[in-house]
């Protein structure tokens, strides 16, 4: 297979796992029940305002710095996934970034800073601790 520009500059850069998002190379592949745990991220690649874009990069900083893995799933790329998203939360105008772990949502992006300033992130992204064991032995550089 052909080494895409995305993948070798992922590479380049050392980031990891492509397959699951993860910050470090992983040492078993990724399956669907991880999958199903994950935390997903609708976001947009397409920004109308550089705020938009500010918030989305902090969400990204923010779960790379404390190693959680996540799945981003780009509305640009695939009309369907507005609705998917506007359906899964319940509200027709919600937008742009939201935050999932598997299919129960978090919040946005107003919610996701609230809990990283009281210090609360892994109770807002309902992560038990199991779960973050699993994350952790799973995505390891070792």
């Amino acid at each position: 297979m052909q080494m895409t520009r995305r993948r070798w500059r992922w590479k380049q850069k050392g980031r990891g796992c492509l397959r699951c998002s993860a910050l470090k190379v992983c040492k078993t592949p990724c399956n669907s029940q991880l999958f199903a745990m994950k935390i997903v991220i609708y976001y947009t690649s397409i920004t109308a305002t550089v705020e938009l874009d500010k918030k989305q990069n902090n969400i990204k900083n923010i779960l790379d710095g404390k190693n959680i893995p996540y799945i981003l799933l780009d509305l640009a790329a695939d009309a369907n996934l507005k609705d998917e998203m506007r359906e899964k939360i319940g509200d027709p105008k919600a937008m742009p970034p939201q935050i999932f772990n598997g299919d129960q949502y978090c919040g946005d992006f107003v919610a996701f800073e609230q809990a990283v300033e009281s210090e609360k992130l892994e109770a807002f992204l309902k992560l038990d601790n199991r779960q973050i064991q699993m994350e952790k032995n799973l995505c390891t550089n070792k």
